[in-house]
């Protein structure tokens, strides 16, 4: 992977890390290394931290979205042979870990036209907008987790 500045200066080849890597402010992103969820700087190309202690995302490498007042981290895994996903959030201020429950996906768990469980926030930070199966039609729907 490569970073380049908005100018078009400092090309760089960055360090792998796993997963999908977000943004965090500034020259930051998150991404997966050696089981953790790391904060990697891109300019400096070092680790600068880890969100949140050891074992606190199933799988530091999935889906990860950063809310947009950048208070929380949301990750999303699967558990393919039970045909389910699963989100955790961190509050990185309180330090709070919270999971979902077991979300249906069926057996829509790999190929072009799987369910991963990439979490997408609303602009105001307490919802996630995430793609399941509708329990009762057994259709791909879009479903809203809301934090209170």
């Amino acid at each position: 992977a490569f970073t380049i500045h908005a100018d078009g200066t400092n090309l760089r080849r960055q360090q792998y890390l796993g997963g999908h890597p977000e943004w965090d402010d500034g020259h930051v992103m998150l991404g997966e290394l050696d089981g953790r969820l790391v904060r990697y700087h891109v300019d400096r190309q070092v680790i600068v931290g880890s969100e949140g202690p050891a074992g606190t995302f199933v799988d530091p490498g999935g889906d990860t979205a950063l809310s947009p007042d950048r208070k929380w981290v949301a990750n999303g895994h699967k558990d393919s042979p039970a045909g389910l996903s699963y989100f955790t959030l961190l509050s990185r201020h309180e330090k709070r870990t919270l999971r979902s429950s077991g979300i249906p996906i069926g057996e829509w768990t790999t190929g072009d036209l799987r369910i991963d469980p990439a979490p997408s926030w609303n602009r105001s930070s307490n919802q996630i907008l995430f793609g399941a199966l509708d329990g009762e039609s057994q259709t791909r729907q879009l479903f809203v987790l809301t934090l209170q």
